[in-house]
């Protein structure tokens, strides 16, 4: 007897005790034929040679695409820690179907535990507890540790040889015990702030480009500048790079205090890292004053459009950025009007919705035509 369409069941990837297929099977196009994913374990010998680095939020989606789409398993480890919390909090990390399981010692975590999908299990060694007995058969893509408890080091002996990668975070004081007890056949990585090292490298060794930097940069801003170039490459062909670039800037901009002295960093390290010009643009100060010269006159990093219009022709000290930006001497007038300029163009592009180049030109022009006294009228053209 055969079996109608009807009475087939779709297969569909478990996902224990977060396992909800409607909401898989809701927001699929079509049903498409079962998919298994590939060797969990990568029985490589080693990790590549040389210091790979790349955004979190692009070490993520390279994960996702590795597993053709599969909701991803998340193991966060002593996730009442201050690391932990923020990354939980990483943008792109966790999506609604994934399944997230926070591992804790603590004996009142579970009042603290967030609302959501999630999963609290509290593992300890005896065979009869429940919990230990899920622990010792997860099988994750990510493994998180902060490196904050000596217990994450028993938690990671136990886990390593069914999960896909590990992720241990680098200002943690157990890191260094952690990274040495990953073996070789697992793909372990090394968290840096919003950034993600492979190999468990430390950060002296990381190389920046290849090019010989002088001393007005930090070595944090250094790498701070690194990894944004590798995220204008990574987006480099996504219809909505400008957004997505520039949402990651400010999440960069709100760990350093001293906001004037950021801005002016952002536009050295955009220079010295050659971004591409979208992202050039995407930089949210367009004219950014570094200090005052001795006869009074303003000393500033300004975007070379803006430049053009300012009155009397300021002169060009350099330019960075291939050109998009200047740097120059300006009268006290003409900071004046730099500034203006600049803050109608950037109240412009805050209120533009479409992401493409030639909505962002039309938003500039649309900004200069207000400055010029004419009329801002609506224009359907903004997106193609």
């Amino acid at each position: 007897m055969h079996s109608s369409r009807n009475d087939l069941i779709v297969p569909i990837r478990a996902r224990s005790a977060l396992s909800a297929a409607s909401e898989i099977l809701s927001e699929a196009s079509a049903i498409r034929n079962a998919q298994t994913r590939r060797s969990l374990i990568h029985r490589k010998q080693g990790i590549a040679a040389g210091t790979q680095a790349m955004p979190l939020v692009a070490f993520i989606r390279d994960l996702r695409e590795e597993v053709r789409g599969f909701p991803l398993t998340i193991l966060l480890h002593s996730w009442l820690a201050p690391a932990s919390q923020e990354f939980m909090g990483s943008p792109g990390l966790i999506k609604k179907w994934d399944a997230l399981w926070l591992i804790s010692s603590s004996e009142d975590a579970q009042s603290t535990m967030p609302v959501g999908a999630t999963v609290l299990l509290k593992p300890n060694w005896t065979i009869a507890n429940n919990d230990s007995r899920l622990y010792d058969n997860l099988v994750a893509d990510i493994a998180y540790f902060p490196a904050v408890e000596a217990i994450e080091a028993d938690y990671l002996r136990r886990l390593q040889s069914r999960v896909r990668t590990i992720l241990i975070d680098n200002s943690g004081p157990q890191n260094g015990t952690l990274l040495e007890l990953v073996e070789d056949r697992v793909r372990r990585y090394l968290r840096v702030g919003d950034d993600v090292f492979s190999g468990g490298q430390t950060l002296p060794d990381v190389s920046v480009g290849g090019k010989t930097y002088d001393d007005h940069l930090p070595p944090q801003i250094l790498r701070m500048g690194t990894m944004l170039k590798g995220m204008a490459d990574y987006l480099g062909a996504e219809i909505d790079r400008r957004f997505e670039f520039r949402s990651y800037i400010e999440k960069v901009r709100r760990k350093f205090p001293e906001q004037s002295q950021f801005k002016v960093q952002l536009i050295l390290m955009a220079d010295k890292n050659d971004w591409p010009p979208w992202a050039v643009e995407s930089i949210p100060s367009l004219y950014v004053p570094t200090g005052t010269a001795a006869d009074g006159s303003v000393l500033a990093l300004v975007w070379r459009r803006i430049c053009e219009r300012v009155p009397k022709n300021p002169k060009i000290d350099s330019e960075l950025c291939n050109g998009q930006f200047v740097k120059v001497k300006l009268s006290k007038e003409q900071a004046e009007q730099a500034e203006v300029i600049a803050r109608i163009i950037e109240d412009h592009l805050g209120q533009n919705p479409y992401p493409s180049d030639s909505a962002f030109l039309n938003t500039i022009d649309a900004a200069f035509l207000e400055l010029d006294g004419e009329p801002d009228e609506p224009t359907e053209q903004s997106e193609p």
